[in-house]
Formats: C-alpha cells, sequence, structure tokens
C-alpha cells in the first residue's frame, strides 16, 4: 500500500520543534515528577535500580509507570503502521499520533492537580515513545529527536572520521551531518533550559509550553497537501 505524506515532517523546522518538545518533556517530569524522565529510560532504570539496592520501593513507582508506558507508547505506534485502512495514510498516521500526545499534555495540565505522580509521568512517556517511534527521519536521513547521547556520537565519530582519514567524502559526510545534529543537540538543550527557567515563575502551568509546540506540529500536518511538500512512499 502507499502513503502520502507530508515531506514538512523531514525539514529542519519540524525536527526542531520535535526535539525542543522532547527536551521540554523529560525536563517537566523531572521537575514535577519525582525525578523521572519521559523520554529517557536509562536513566530512570539506573534510578530504579539504585531504588531497589537501597530498599527505597516506594520511589520507584513513578519510574516504573514512566517506563511500562514509554513501552506501551512505542507498541500503539507501532501497530499503528500495520493498520491497513485505506483512509489510514501515513500523513493520517502521523496526525493520530500527534494528537494523542496532545491530548495526553492537556489532561496533565488539566488534572494536574488530580493525578498521582506516576500516572502523570506514564501520560507523558507515552506521548514522548510516541513520538520516538513515529518520527525519525531528518532531511532524508535517519535521525533521533528523544535523547542526546546518539546524536553527540554521531556527530563526534563524523568529525573523527574526517580529521583521521580526511577525504572530499567524509567532508561532506560532516558538513551534510553537522547542521542537523547541532541543531537537535542545542533544541533538545534549549527545550530542557527554558522548562527549568519558566518553571520558577510559572509552576506546572509550565507545561503550556510543549503543549503549544504540540499544536503546532498538528497545524503543520493539517495543512493542505502541495505538489512541493508532499511525498509518495511505500
Amino acid at each position: 500500500m502507499r502513503h502520502r505524506q507530508h515531506t514538512i515532517t523531514q525539514t529542519m523546522p519540524f525536527g526542531v520543534l520535535l526535539t525542543l518538545n522532547n527536551g521540554m518533556l523529560t525536563t517537566f517530569t523531572y521537575l514535577y515528577g519525582d525525578g523521572a524522565f519521559a523520554g529517557f529510560q536509562t536513566g530512570n532504570s539506573i534510578r530504579m535500580a539504585v531504588g531497589l539496592g537501597q530498599g527505597k520501593f516506594q520511589d520507584m513507582w513513578p519510574l516504573l509507570l514512566s517506563f511500562i508506558c514509554f513501552v506501551l507508547g512505542i507498541v500503539i505506534s507501532r501497530m499503528l503502521k500495520y493498520v491497513r485502512f485505506h483512509h489510514l495514510t501515513m500523513l493520517w498516521r502521523h496526525r493520530i499520533n500527534v494528537m494523542i500526545m496532545l491530548a495526553g499534555i492537556g489532561l496533565t495540565w488539566v488534572f494536574y492537580d488530580q493525578l498521582p505522580i506516576a500516572v502523570m509521568n506514564g501520560i507523558l512517556s507515552l506521548g514522548a515513545a510516541i513520538q520516538f517511534e513515529e518520527f525519525q527521519i531528518l532531511e532524508g536521513r535517519s535521525a533521533t529527536f528523544l535523547m542526546m547521547t546518539g546524536n553527540l556520537r554521531t556527530m563526534t565519530r563524523t568529525v573523527v572520521d574526517m580529521a583521521m582519514a580526511p577525504s572530499p567524502r567524509t567532508k561532506q559526510r560532516v558538513k551534510d551531518a553537522a547542521k542537523p545534529l547541532a541543531l537537535i543537540i542545542f533544541g533538545y538543550f534549549f527545550g530542557a533550559l527554558a522548562i527549568t527557567v519558566l518553571s520558577n515563575s510559572l509552576g506546572y502551568h509550565v507545561i503550556l509550553f510543549p503543549f503549544l509546540i504540540t499544536l503546532i506540529l498538528l497545524i503543520l500536518l493539517c495543512l493542505p497537501l502541495e505538489q512541493g511538500r508532499s511525498a509518495v512512499v511505500s
């Protein structure tokens, strides 16, 4: 089955918005979710192991539910790729995933005072996982918008390759990779910094910023398909 999709999902502005969003959500759960990370499950795993070793079992639930819901988010997003209704194009799948994210962030803001911390972490982790699974291409190349480690490794490795074995090919690889990777790394860091600074005055209402970014992503995906901004992919 062939699907149409917005090539805007592979552009730099869309990628930067995704990265900002992930940096903000992960920092929000760290600040307001007892130190859990919505989009950094390695950190949650380490903290769970430490808590288990120290006998602090009550501290593990916000981390454990974040971990479980992240896996669930991957499952949901992945299963949507196997749904073969004639109207469920790749574009509509993108929209559905972003709408799920938007609903989760909105619920967190509206019911913040009523939601247990573990449930809040789970909702936001599910959204981060959906975003991570659904969007993986930037300017025609594989990309990770959820965490900095892999992007930093790729960028460093490419620069070292150019230094150790300089050639027109390696120079072009650095040129092609440097800008998108640098913007992803900066976007993630800036998103985390912005949430931290703004939370000092806005408190948990700071989650409205990732809500707004997610809404912008949905609006971009709902713009009319045009010849220059659409593609047909398998």
